[in-house]
């Protein structure tokens, strides 16, 4: 079990964002804007 201060630095690692996202890397690699869903 996770103390809460362990839980809380755990929880500081979190940059809001998403692994792999295509809306972000489609653009910068294909030089377009790719949407998600159609």
């Amino acid at each position: 079990e996770l103390s809460d201060r362990e839980m809380s630095d755990i929880s500081n690692l979190n940059l809001n964002r998403r692994f792999n996202d295509p809306g972000v890397f489609c653009e910068t690699a294909f030089n377009s804007f790719f949407p998600i869903y159609d």
